[in-house]
């Protein structure tokens, strides 16, 4: 049975495999993705972590405002994403 990777190997061979954007790029998503399934469990009270398409845009949206203020679209451009 092959070894599970931690997050920073995943990390890093995510990195190795597609150079297209910048490591805090790479950063960023997954933070936002962690903050947005707390929003969404925590806003409507449920379990499960799943979030839908729409709640996804809207807590990377209240993440990166949270992040950048003013300056979010202009990070969000430089990065590419």
């Amino acid at each position: 049975m092959p070894k599970e990777l931690t997050k920073a190997e995943r990390f890093k061979r995510l990195l190795q495999q597609d150079s297209r954007y910048e490591s805090e790029a790479y950063n960023f998503i997954y933070e936002a993705l962690d903050y947005t399934k707390k929003y969404v469990i925590n806003k409507k009270e449920r379990k499960d972590e799943h979030v839908t398409g729409r709640e996804l845009l809207e807590g990377f949206r209240l993440f990166s405002i949270n992040q950048f203020g003013l300056l979010a679209q202009t990070v969000l451009n430089e990065w590419g994403i």
